[in-house]
């Protein structure tokens, strides 16, 4: 549904209708744009093509307009709408459509009319109907003269009663199986004799053996299928575990370095402060902890190489502390505008013991050119 006309010398214009019960009446069959004007609904309808029937189109009419009156003042508030125009005259009926309209819906089925007279006999033999039941029994017949087949062997009869014992076997019947065997007797408070004696054993040679709790001297290579497990060594020709030589100077390498990323002013008798790790093997720094300390991680204890350097400002001069007792101090070369300073030493350390850089004067290291570094390594 397109364009709607409202002019009355439109062609597709049907007019005005008290109902839609009268334009349907009027008009069963429309054309594409026939609309009409219904009063019930005060709104135009017009001919859907697609559902081939009238529709409300939901369009009022306009009223006459009248005339101008004078301008008022602006209102400030909004007025109510006013009323709607009465509606126009009804237009002049269209000519006759020239297109023939949808061919209505089937009407329904009419009543069936009376029966016709029977026509001729088929020539043609129909289907066999179904069969019929069965008919009653007939009378019973003579008995035959024939023998007709054995039935089958009925079910066996129950056992008759036992007859009287025979006499007495003169052959013997099988011997029966072996009874279980019964409780073991009490022990004899009586000393049984003496067996002979076996004879002598051939002597064997001791020494070929290992004992297992004398010393012994064992010549020739052993190989050994699984590794053997020894003690901890106390004496220089001992055998030593994996673990024991990890533990204490074996080949693996254990130690940390830290570094200070940002410049930092530290007062005097503070400890330098470490905000990143180049490296730690075992745990050596947690910043968790602490921000300053080295501390010695269990199974780790043994002897280290410990140092720093630094460049710094104001003639920096530190000291590096186990436990709080200093173990090594620094010295310091100047060039124009910094300081650089270095100290290191070997120390023996047990598992949570502590190391701290401490300032001996008030200093401010310097990361510009490069990072202030802490650091140690296990050598035995």
């Amino acid at each position: 549904m397109s364009y709607l006309s409202t002019s009355v010398t439109d062609s597709n214009n049907l007019g005005y209708f008290p109902t839609e019960a009268d334009l349907n009446a009027a008009y069963p069959v429309g054309v594409p744009g026939a609309f009409a004007l219904v009063g019930a609904t005060n709104t135009f309808w017009a001919w859907d093509e697609d559902t081939e029937a009238f529709v409300n189109t939901g369009n009022a009419p306009a009223g006459t307009t009248g005339p101008t009156g004078p301008t008022g003042a602006d209102s400030t508030v909004a007025g109510p709408t006013g009323p709607t125009g009465p509606t126009g005259p009804t237009g002049p009926t269209g000519a006759d459509s020239t297109v023939v309209g949808p061919t209505g819906p089937t009407g329904p089925t009419g009543p069936t009319g009376p029966t016709g007279p029977t026509g001729a006999d088929s020539t043609v033999v129909g289907p066999t109907g179904p069969t019929g039941g069965a008919g009653p029994t007939g009378p019973t017949g003579a008995n035959s003269t024939v023998a007709g087949p054995t039935g089958p062997t009925g079910p066996t009869g129950p056992t008759g009663p036992t007859g009287p014992t025979g006499a007495n076997s003169t052959v013997a019947g099988p011997t029966g199986p072996t009874g279980p065997t019964g409780p073991t007797g009490a022990n004899s408070t009586v000393a049984g004799p003496t067996g002979p004696t076996g004879p002598t054993g051939a002597t064997e040679n001791l020494s070929n053996y290992v004992n297992r709790s004398t010393a012994q001297s064992i010549a020739g290579v052993k190989t050994f299928s699984s590794s053997p497990i020894v003690p901890a060594p106390t004496t220089d020709l001992q055998a030593a575990t994996k673990k024991y030589v990890d533990d204490n100077g074996g080949s693996t390498f254990a130690g940390a370095r830290v570094i200070r990323t940002t410049n930092i002013f530290i007062p005097s008798t503070n400890p330098y402060t470490w905000n990143s790790k180049d490296f730690d093997t075992d745990s050596y720094f947690n910043s968790g902890v602490s921000t300053s300390k080295f501390i010695i991680p269990s199974g780790q204890a043994g002897f280290y190489m410990v140092g720093v350097n630094y460049v710094g400002s104001n003639g920096d001069v530190f000291v590096i502390e186990k436990n709080g007792t200093i173990i090594s101090g620094s010295f310091a070369s100047s060039v124009p505008g910094d300081d650089y300073g270095a100290t290191s030493t070997l120390v023996q350390l047990a598992v949570s013991d502590e190391l701290e850089v401490i300032a001996a004067s008030s200093c401010t290291l310097s990361a510009d050119d490069s990072p202030p570094a802490f650091w140690l390594y296990k050598v035995g």
